[in-house]
């Protein structure tokens, strides 16, 4: 891949690419189509509960215990049945981090050495 083709993919990328929207929205505003102080969280005090952050049901289910077949949670659907999806990978891939942008060093010397032969 020459320089071009590389500088053409970079545009292309910085198109397309997905900006950051901040909105502002007052406390009083509702959002969630649900309850957002009835959530499973609210109806246990298991100190083994973990939140799925997606649908917001118990991660740490293991039927093998005793205590988490007696749960509430059990019995209301507050389980979590797609762990194969929704694991600390894809949690992970969720959260942006900031991104070190190599080609902006590599354009900046181009720029110079362009400036020097003029």
């Amino acid at each position: 891949m020459n320089e071009t083709e590389r500088r053409i993919l970079r545009e292309q990328y910085l198109k397309n690419r997905v900006t950051r929207v901040d909105a502002k929205v007052n406390n009083k505003d509702v959002l969630g189509k649900e309850d957002m102080l009835n959530r499973p969280r609210h109806q246990t005090n298991c100190p083994s509960f973990r939140e799925c952050p997606i649908d917001y049901k118990c991660l740490n289910y293991n039927p093998t215990y005793l205590e988490c077949r007696n749960c509430t949670l059990h019995e209301a659907d507050g389980i979590c049945h797609k762990k194969d999806i929704h694991n600390d990978r894809v949690f992970e891939m969720m959260i942006t981090r900031p991104r070190l942008d190599l080609d902006a060093e590599n354009e900046k010397r181009m720029q110079r050495e362009k400036k020097d032969e003029l």
